[in-house]
């Protein structure tokens, strides 16, 4: 913005959020798609790893993309940041991004509370541990909020960490009211 001086900075923040050619990097600070650097072979590598995964899954979380040597090569690049990049510059075309890193596509319902649902249905105990280890698979993150949501809509909670089926609660509804 210092060498737009009459262009508001606002504006320019607006028009590279909106730009496919950019990817965003910390505060204030975007990376340009042009100067993030990744070799054919791991073009072809992540490429193959996606189409066959979403072959067998019907998904694939970006998180579990293989990286080669690309961390390497964007060192000055946090792993959201290039997880990003691939996405725009390489998948984006064939790939949907949904909720919570999950490539499926065209628009999908198939988020990352799906998926959980889907984990949890035939399961009668669960541990929020179990739980939040699978969204860290899924997403790369660990996000809590993902776990409470789908362990509390599906499940009852039974002390600090377990939950159990629904199906293995019985709530005797006369007795409560009394």
């Amino acid at each position: 913005s210092s060498k737009l001086p009459y262009i508001p900075r606002d504006n320019i923040s607006r028009v590279i959020k909106g730009n496919d050619l950019f990817v965003r990097a910390s505060k204030r600070a975007y990376l340009f798609l042009e100067k993030f650097h990744i070799s054919e072979k791991d073009v072809e590598k992540i490429l193959d790893f996606v189409d066959s995964t979403y072959e067998k899954k019907g998904f694939v979380s970006l998180s579990d993309i293989p990286l080669g040597n690309i961390t390497e090569e964007n060192d000055e690049l946090t792993l959201p940041v290039i997880r990003d990049a691939i996405y725009k510059k390489i998948l984006s075309r064939k790939y949907q991004l949904n909720q919570g890193n999950i490539l499926t596509k065209e628009s999908s319902k198939q988020n990352v509370i799906s998926l959980l649902k889907n984990y949890i249905a035939e399961k009668e105990i669960c541990s929020f541990d179990e739980i939040t280890n699978k969204v860290r698979g899924l997403t790369g993150v660990e996000d809590r909020r993902y776990a409470f949501q789908v362990l509390y809509d599906e499940m009852v909670r039974i002390d600090t960490n377990r939950f159990v089926s629904t199906t293995l609660v019985d709530f005797n509804v006369g007795e409560i009211d009394e």
